[in-house]
């Protein structure tokens, strides 16, 4: 069966945030996603509600670039520049079939769940300042 797509996003998204907690929110997922420690990743710039983040991977030094935005709990991002330098933003993650990773703050703890659709996921809190 195949299940629907989930709704495209808003063009221009609207921050139910602070830029500083978008920043650390963001900070976080990539973090859960990608298996690193959040103090490596770095927000690049915060802009109409989306926040450029990026890290350079400690065993071979390669960079990697995501952005993200929030929709209520929910975080939605995608890479940038996943084919080299200058190749542009990936899509977002919003299909069906991508994972959905979720966010809460607490004080300077950023709780990060991610859910796949075999109903497995993981659970991460990070404290982001």
């Amino acid at each position: 069966t195949v299940q629907p797509a989930a709704p495209e996003p808003a063009e221009e998204p609207i921050a139910t945030i602070s830029d500083t907690d978008l920043g650390r929110v963001c900070r976080g997922a990539v973090a859960a996603l990608n298996g690193r420690d959040p103090a490596i990743i770095k927000v690049e710039q915060i802009e109409n509600g989306v926040a450029y983040v990026g890290y350079e991977r400690p065993d071979d030094g390669k960079v990697w670039k995501n952005r993200c935005r929030v929709d209520g709990d929910r975080v939605i991002w995608a890479s940038v520049d996943l084919d080299g330098p200058g190749s542009g933003p990936g899509r977002w993650r919003t299909h069906a079939d991508d994972e959905i990773v979720t966010y809460a703050l607490d004080g300077p703890t950023v709780k990060v769940r991610i859910g796949y659709g075999d109903g497995s996921g993981s659970e991460e809190a990070y404290s982001i300042k």
